[in-house]
């Protein structure tokens, strides 16, 4: 296969965090998410997403920890 270019990110929360409780959280920085499954969140980019956007996702998330 070769490497598909795309703007869907699937990744696993764990430690104190579920989907749920993640989007959760998220929502209130004014960032949405999607749980999927009982271990996994989608991400989705758009062509309206600026680096700013996605720099202050990445804080967000850094955050979290």
């Amino acid at each position: 296969m070769l490497p598909v270019e795309t703007n869907i990110l699937i990744f696993e929360v764990g430690g104190q965090w579920t989907p749920v409780t993640f989007r959760d959280y998220l929502a209130k920085e004014g960032i949405r998410v999607m749980a999927i499954s009982p271990t996994q969140v989608r991400m989705v980019t758009h062509l309206d997403i600026t680096p700013a956007m996605a720099e202050k996702t990445c804080e967000v998330i850094r955050a979290m920890a």
